[in-house]
């Protein structure tokens, strides 16, 4: 698709110059060696298009988790919110999401509302299934930095079988003895309705 369109820009543009406050003048492409093909002279405005397009088409085919873990990093969020995970990318250019999200094979992409209109178009990529959660965190927890710590707790966090809401044992809430049961389910992050469930159901209130 890359080669018929600078084959495209190629006929159309051939022996015209970039026409510039100081006259006419030829710019010789640098991307010759980029794309892959024998460009002509070009003018100046082409040959910046070109790497644009240059470098979407390099994203879309590059996409790997090296890359998805620098965005993670860098403009995304690891969120644990019992009784939910949710892995969170933000950016502007909702291609790049786009990449991610067929990279992936889940998630949506949205358009954030901007509340200043002078500011760039914003868009996101998020998933919450914690299915798709455990897979991308246990492809990333030894890629990412910055959010590595956030990544492990979240992915014991699936583990546990937390977010089930059924899943707590009685050993763990004899530790607590006598504390109010709304304590102990800020201390274990779970609903205070399961714990005072569990307390019940195991004879301990």
């Amino acid at each position: 698709m890359l080669n018929c369109f600078v084959s495209l820009i190629l006929k159309r543009t051939e022996g015209r110059g970039f026409k510039s406050h100081k006259g006419n003048f030829r710019h010789e492409s640098p991307s010759r060696g980029l794309i892959g093909v024998g460009l002509k002279t070009l003018p100046l405005i082409y040959v910046i298009n070109l790497a644009k397009i240059y470098k979407k088409v390099n994203t879309l085919n590059y996409m790997n988790w090296d890359y998805i873990a620098g965005f993670i990093d860098g403009e995304g969020s690891i969120i644990i919110k019992p009784p939910r995970i949710r892995i969170y990318i933000s950016n502007n250019n909702k291609e790049i999401l786009i990449a991610i999200q067929r990279f992936l094979k889940c998630g949506s992409i949205y358009k954030i509302k901007r509340t200043n209109k002078n500011w760039k178009e914003q868009f996101g990529w998020t998933i919450c299934n914690h299915t798709h959660c455990l897979r991308i965190l246990e492809e990333l927890k030894d890629k990412l930095v910055v959010k590595k710590d956030k990544c492990n707790k979240a992915i014991r966090y699936i583990k546990s079988k937390r977010w089930h809401g059924n899943y707590i044992t009685k050993e763990e809430l004899e530790k607590f003895g006598n504390m109010p049961y709304r304590k102990i389910a800020k201390k274990m992050k779970i609903s205070h309705y399961c714990v005072f469930k569990y307390l019940k159901k195991y004879g301990l209130r």
